[in-house]
């Protein structure tokens, strides 16, 4: 995945491109349960700054793990009919943006009146984008003296078991020790695999705005 911030003299914004749309990749880890923008003042020790985390939804068993892949898990091509069933199919499943740190401010509607703006949409290349654009009104006591602000922005990773299983069981194949260890093997695959997707990950660093 990449990344830019930007401003202008009203607005800080965020986008981000990625491409992975393995079953544990980071498309899908965003859309099972959003990526968080946070900013905050880096001179006040402590502060949790402001977050704003896109897209929301309040059902944990939202995963797209067969993304541009038939039913027997066949690639299929990116045609224009595909890209605009899938985008229309995220417009309609996630309408909701999640704030922390702004006084009387939770969960919004993406038509909200507050100015912060959310989208998402896949190109034609398979590409996943996602960008947010914030008020700087909103986070300007996060801005210290300098114009900069430290940012954090996390992936946050599937709530869901990815396989429809606690843990991974094969069976059948036979005894054998080569056999046995085989199917060990692909157990422990399968549940690295869902390990990774429910992690959350995280990096930061620090932004001084364009004047």
């Amino acid at each position: 995945m990449w990344y830019t911030i930007a401003n202008d003299d009203k607005r800080l914004y965020l986008t981000i491109l990625a491409n992975n749309q393995s079953t544990y990749g980071v498309v899908n880890r965003i859309i099972a349960s959003g990526l968080t923008f946070t900013v905050a003042n880096n001179k006040v020790k402590g502060s949790k700054g402001v977050s704003v985390t896109y897209p929301v939804t309040g059902d944990p068993q939202i995963h797209f793990f067969s993304f541009f892949s038939n039913n027997e898990g066949v690639s299929i091509a990116a045609t224009d009919s595909v890209i605009k069933m899938y985008n229309l199919k995220l417009e309609k499943l996630f309408k909701l943006i999640k704030v922390e740190g702004v006084t009387g401010m939770d969960t919004i509607s993406v038509y909200n009146e507050v100015g912060i703006e959310a989208s998402e949409k896949f190109d034609i290349k398979k590409n996943y984008t996602i960008e947010l654009s914030i008020p700087i009104a909103l986070v300007r006591n996060q801005i210290n003296t300098t114009n900069t602000l430290s940012y954090k922005i996390t992936i946050r990773g599937g709530k869901a078991t990815i396989f429809d299983t606690n843990s991974a069981r094969i069976e059948g194949g036979g005894s054998e020790p080569a056999v046995v260890k085989m199917r060990d093997d692909i157990v422990s695959a399968i549940n690295r695999m869902d390990a990774v997707y429910k992690s959350s990950t995280d990096f930061w660093g620090e932004y001084t705005l364009a004047k």
